[in-house]
């Protein structure tokens, strides 16, 4: 696995994120791209950056070394490609294409997973770990740790539906969303809950206020994500109105864990982990709202999609990588005030098109010119995230790229304006 591939995958994975926002801009005059979009941006966008960093910090964290560089290097190149295949399959109509991208996504995920158990099997090298900034952190690592074991475990679950329902689909349940929530709420969300607790407060350098939430937020997604799956799996409405609650205290437990981490921050990925909160707070509340009245799952469908695709998930992407990927590259982040700008915009863009997307589908059809622009105004802000990302990592030295996975700026090189 050669230094430069890391950043490659990252950078693809950005793209991915492009690609899966013009998709949704053009919805409106072409159906197809809408699930289309979402299949990119979680098979190749979500997934290949989630693989890339942990492909350099877990064996940081672990003091253990890849046993199969080459496994894992197949497991991002594996994500990036069943991401675009997928697209074009859905996007075209052609069932047999989606299959081989769900297929190849599978693939990535077992090669992922496989690299991950070969790893904590090796021995622990002499390397020493970050340590626990404060006492209390310890416990809290082992939560982060259960967290993305869980988080493993969903990844494969959800892949499997993908790769099994597009060759047979149960008459019942929708097993679209069965997918999606086992994708972003098993896979994504409890990979971020564990990456979160584990590294905020060593970027933040701040106490958790109240450390046995991390715990309690642990058993509820535990209880509450297989409740929410199966209530969709077999479409039964009591389940949700169990589900429904506990997924939501769940969710709003991890936020108020991070939003007092975030405030330590640098102020670049400060604004995105904050935002990306927030964003968090009305996806969940507009997914409690189904399970209390399901005639709202209709008109704020496409709105709770835009909110947690590109308004929770990009905005945390964008304003974790500002700060990784920088110390990833061993180089400067390129153009900071662009970023600002950039996370400005995209914030911007997502609440006008998530409450045009309402607009459009409970009132008045006729606002689709509004829902195109700020569709494709989410476009140019991803885009621009692609640009600064490519910059930083590949502005930087041959030798460097790659190489660095530090938690604190390096010597005398400015990471990043802390203010």
């Amino acid at each position: 696995m050669g230094p430069r591939l890391v950043p490659l995958v990252i950078v693809a994975a950005v793209l991915g994120f492009v690609g899966a926002s013009a998709g949704t801009a053009l919805a409106p005059e072409f159906p197809r791209l809408w699930n289309a979009a979402i299949g990119l941006v979680i098979l190749g966008g979500i997934t290949p950056m989630i693989y890339a960093v942990n492909a350099r910090i877990i064996p940081v964290f672990s003091r253990r070394d890849w046993q199969m560089p080459n496994l894992l290097a197949a497991a991002m190149i594996l994500a990036i490609v069943s991401g675009w295949i997928t697209f074009i399959g859905r996007a075209g109509g052609w069932t047999g294409v989606e299959a081989i991208g769900l297929l190849a996504a599978l693939a990535g995920g077992l090669s992922f997973m496989a690299s991950i158990v070969m790893l904590f099997r090796s021995p622990v090298s002499d390397r020493p770990s970050p340590p626990p900034p404060f006492p209390e952190q310890s416990n809290i690592d082992q939560t982060a740790t259960q967290f993305t074991r869980l988080a493993g475990m969903w990844l494969i679950v959800g892949l499997l539906i993908g790769a099994v329902s597009v060759f047979w689909t149960p008459s019942f349940g929708r097993w679209e969303l069965v997918w999606a929530h086992a994708m972003l709420i098993g896979w994504f969300l409890s990979m971020a809950s564990g990456v979160s607790y584990h590294v905020l407060p060593r970027w933040s350098g701040q106490h958790w206020r109240w450390p046995r939430l991390p715990a309690i937020h642990l058993r509820l997604v535990q209880f509450g994500l297989p409740v929410m799956v199966l209530a969709l799996a077999i479409d039964t409405q009591w389940l949700f109105f169990v589900a429904g609650p506990v997924q939501t205290i769940a969710l709003l437990l991890f936020v108020v864990n991070v939003l007092p981490q975030a405030s330590g921050l640098p102020m670049v990925p400060r604004i995105g982990v904050t935002a990306a909160s927030w964003m968090l707070v009305i996806g969940v509340t507009l997914g409690a709202g189904f399970a209390i009245d399901p005639i709202n799952h209709v008109t704020l469908r496409f709105t709770h999609a835009q909110t947690n695709l590109f308004g929770w998930a990009g905005l945390l992407v964008c304003g974790v990588g500002y700060y990784l990927f920088p110390r990833f590259a061993g180089n400067a982040l390129a153009w900071p005030r662009l970023a600002k700008i950039q996370m400005t915009l995209l914030i911007i863009a997502v609440v006008i098109n998530a409450t045009v997307w309402w607009w459009y589908v409970s009132r008045d059809a006729g606002v689709q010119t509004w829902l195109i622009a700020s569709g494709l105004l989410i476009t140019a802000s991803l885009a621009t995230w692609a640009l600064i990302v490519g910059k930083t990592f590949f502005s930087a030295s041959r030798s460097s790229v790659g190489a660095s996975v530090q938690m604190k700026p390096r010597g005398k090189v400015p990471m990043m304006r802390p203010r």
